[in-house]
């Protein structure tokens, strides 16, 4: 122990400087690079935190747009001939995957609430449609019968120009007008039941649907808030309830406006039948 002690007193103070120093530049090295190292994990996790937020913006973005689409295709679903907005169900599999426990949830919850919608709805559109190729074959048929009669008539004229007298004849071709005419006043008026059915079925539907729109619209509430606590957006959700309130009114409104159109219009329709 002495001798190393010997040994360390032995060796010029110069020497010891030139230790001290190179052993500060490489403390001095070492903070520095563990600052270095620092600085780029932080970068790297900062620069993850922007891409996963960039994609959970990206995603639900998207979703808000194909929620809006379902919103409005389950408001007019009583009246439109097209298929369901199929997007959506691309959109909840990307949100299962990058949202959190509170979003999928309400996410979840939204799309049982338009499944179950257009479930319940679908028989009654698709009596509508049914009623609608019924009545087109019966418009067609009315035509038809129209044509028949304005035949027999015209028969009727050029025989009675003629002058001739033939009872059995005038007889045969009075006959044919009466049935032509019979048969057009059967037809025509199956044409006002039907139509007079399906106009109801449409009023009834587009209550419905617009009441299904509604119930969803109150089920984007919890989507919203969820999304917005994930990318950390600002929500009053009093103020946006109040707002939705103001919409549902003005949409119920607008469906008692449309409804009492739709019966003056058809209405007229019928009026206008009756006078054939």
């Amino acid at each position: 122990m002495d001798s190393v002690v010997e040994f360390l007193k032995s060796i010029p103070t110069g020497i010891w400087i030139a230790i001290i120093g190179a052993g500060g530049i490489i403390v001095g090295s070492m903070i520095t690079w563990v600052g270095v190292c620092l600085q780029l994990r932080h970068d790297s996790k900062e620069r993850e935190r922007e891409r996963e937020m960039s994609l959970r913006q990206e995603v639900y973005l998207s979703a808000a747009k194909q929620i809006g689409k379902l919103l409005e295709y389950l408001a007019g679903y009583y009246m439109t001939t097209q298929p369901i907005p199929n997007e959506w169900s691309t959109s909840i599999e990307q949100i299962c995957v990058i949202g959190t426990d509170e979003t999928v949830k309400a996410a979840l919850e939204l799309n049982d609430c338009f499944n179950q919608a257009f479930c319940e709805l679908a028989p009654e559109r698709q009596e509508i449609d049914l009623l609608g190729k019924n009545l087109n074959t019966l418009g067609e048929l009315v035509q038809a019968r129209s044509k028949e009669m304005s035949k027999s008539v015209e028969e009727m004229k050029q025989y009675n120009l003629q002058g001739i007298v033939d009872t059995q004849k005038w007889n045969f071709m009075q006959g044919n007008y009466e049935l032509a005419d019979k048969f057009f006043g059967e037809t025509l008026e199956q044409l006002r039941d039907d139509l007079n059915k399906q106009l109801k079925l449409i009023n009834d539907l587009e209550g419905k649907c617009m009441q299904q729109a509604q119930q969803a619209d109150e089920l984007l509430t919890p989507f919203i808030i969820a999304v917005r606590k994930e990318l950390n957006t600002p929500f009053n959700e009093e103020v946006y309830r109040g707002i939705l309130k103001v919409s549902h009114e003005r949409s119920k409104k607008n469906l008692e406006a449309c409804v009492s159109c739709m019966r003056a219009k058809f209405g007229k329709f019928l009026d206008m039948k009756k006078t054939m």
